[in-house]
């Protein structure tokens, strides 16, 4: 599996300083999924086992390329699990973003406390995958049988979708992630589903005590966290994906196949692009 690093840590410094068919149909893996209200509007790459009962929602970082996570979904998906990886809705430089970073980056820069902040975009954002959910359940895969998960700002998405979900998804995986927007977050802490946290210990982009915050918060409300820290800057690490790979697998157990169960996509791309260390 290829790591992330430095070539977009080193992209991220420059930025500081200046569908789909209603009905299932055959799967060219070889082809990206168009733009459909079927998937909350978004262009979604499809891996694993088309044919799933369970789930892998993955989620890209800030100025991604929308396949940037297809061969880390494809590597953990598992038996029986399709991996779901949505392109972010905006273009921003060569790459996609959920919601635009630059007065975040300035304020943050300036010292301040985003904890509290909600991110304009975000709740938009958080909209889309919504409807991506809505698609899985429609097509037999509820949200019980669903894991949300993303790195950076995907990872900041992925709490967002995965505390509000209701039905609860079956977990939360949050790579590299941040903690902002507690009072939209916070009423969800006591309810929230598993989740598991990876963050490098010397990350300089979203800073490792940040999401130590977030941890200790859940896990007062009485939520089940497990926290996986590395030796490491802003990445996905070898045992980053090694705890995501295992916890996907934990919280979806294998589900013996319905006749009745819709398949589980209807289009697909290619594209296994080194994946980058983006916010």
């Amino acid at each position: 599996m290829i790591r992330f690093g430095v070539r977009s840590l080193l992209f991220f410094f420059a930025l500081a300083s200046v569908a789909c068919r209603p009905e299932p149909s055959p799967v060219d893996p070889a082809r990206p999924a168009s733009a459909s209200p079927e998937w909350g509007g978004l262009t979604v790459h499809l891996r694993g086992d088309l044919q799933g009962t369970r789930a892998l929602v993955l989620l890209h970082g800030f100025g991604a390329p929308g396949d940037d996570l297809v061969a880390l979904g494809e590597a953990v998906a598992g038996p029986g699990v399709l991996a779901v990886m949505p392109e972010a809705p905006a273009p921003w430089q060569g790459g996609r973003m959920w919601w635009p970073l630059d007065d975040w980056r300035r304020r943050r820069a300036n010292g301040e406390n985003l904890e509290r902040e909600i991110p304009d975009g975000l709740a938009e954002a958080s909209t889309h995958v919504d409807g991506v959910l809505r698609t899985l359940a429609q097509r037999g895969i509820p949200a019980e049988r669903v894991v949300v998960a993303g790195f950076s700002q995907g990872a900041m998405l992925a709490t967002d979708v995965g505390l509000r979900a209701s039905p609860r998804v079956a977990g939360i995986a949050v790579l590299s992630g941040a903690f902002l927007a507690r009072p939209r977050w916070e009423p969800h802490f006591a309810s929230a589903p598993p989740m598991l946290f990876t963050h490098g210990r010397q990350d300089p982009i979203l800073a490792f005590e940040r999401v130590e915050r977030l941890v200790g918060a859940l896990r007062e409300a009485g939520g089940t966290v497990d926290f996986v820290p590395f030796e490491g800057d802003h990445t996905i690490s070898r045992s980053a994906e090694a705890a995501l790979r295992d916890h996907v697998r934990a919280w979806l157990p294998s589900i013996p196949a319905s006749p009745s169960t819709p398949a589980g996509g209807s289009a697909a791309s290619g594209g296994t692009s080194p994946m980058s260390a983006r916010p």
